[in-house]
């Protein structure tokens, strides 16, 4: 036993003090000795089961992770085919060019499936904040419409290829508007992604690009058809979007399925004040 000033008897025990210090330390994992405040080695059956646990969380995501891989590939896949034979199909005389419309279906689509998987999760989804949302919207429509219309002007191939190039404006105005830093490595890739697809592109002075060699006639230096430059603005709208997404998820936490019921709430809204203004009707 130990004497300590100010006790009643002046006497504590030893097992007293420690359990008084014991309160002020913060439990670390596993059970804490009652005498000396300490943490204790968890039992065997504790640690195996902490390991089975992880290892199954560990073949959990990686059967999450092939399932969302098929299904973004497959899915993919499908919207490419319906996507390309919508937008070549004649309708008499004329071509196909009621791309805004094809849009905001998509975007009502969009909405809706978001709205009820969030319904069912209990997520909460808001229009909130207006203003980043109102701007992202407004890209994210100018990117989805100018790639779309490209289709008029270029092959289905030549559009997907054209768009394979986003990491360029993600990073370059990450590096302008955003203030990000990137390794030297991701400029690298950027750059081998730019040869290959003007490799592709103009392998052949690019006459294979078209789909329809009347519809095309204007060319900006002599390779820059009305296609290519649709796509390219539809890229630039893909940077800015991809700041503006960034801002969102590290101001404001914003999860995706939020954010894409925003996003597609205030396109659909943008594309149906558009098309009720313009001459264009349905076939």
């Amino acid at each position: 036993m130990a004497s300590v000033p100010g006790s009643p008897n002046g006497i504590v025990h030893r097992t007293s003090i420690a359990k008084e210090l014991g309160e002020m330390v913060v439990e670390r994992d596993g059970p804490v000795d009652p005498e000396f405040g300490e943490s204790l080695p968890p039992a065997a059956g504790e640690k195996g089961g902490q390991e089975e646990a992880k290892e199954g969380r560990g073949q959990g995501g990686a059967w999450l992770g092939a399932v969302c891989f098929f299904g973004i590939f497959f899915s993919y896949f499908i919207y490419a085919l319906l996507q390309e034979k919508i937008t070549k199909r004649n309708f008499g005389d004329e071509r196909f060019h009621f791309f805004m419309v094809l849009v905001g279906i998509q975007c009502v689509i969009n909405a809706a499936f978001a709205k009820i998987i969030c319904l069912w999760t209990g997520k909460e989804v808001s229009l909130k904040p207006y203003r980043l949302f109102s701007v992202l919207s407004f890209t994210y429509v100018g990117a989805m419409v100018s790639s779309n219309s490209a289709l008029a002007y270029i092959t289905y191939p030549t559009q997907v290829l054209g768009k394979s190039a986003k990491p360029i404006p993600v990073l370059m105005f990450g590096v302008v508007l955003g203030r990000k830093t990137y390794p030297l490595v991701k400029y690298l890739i950027v750059l081998l992604i730019v040869v290959g697809v003007a490799l592709f592109l103009y392998k052949d002075g690019g006459s294979g690009s078209h789909s329809n060699g009347d519809v095309d006639q204007w060319r900006l230096f002599h390779f820059l058809g009305l296609g290519e430059i649709l796509v390219i603005v539809s890229l630039i709208f893909d940077g800015i979007t991809g700041v503006i997404q960034e801002r969102l998820r590290s101001k404001f936490s914003v999860h995706a399925l939020y954010m894409m019921y925003a996003v597609n709430v205030y396109s659909a809204v943008y594309l149906a004040v558009c098309e009720s203004h313009s001459q264009t009707t349905l076939p």
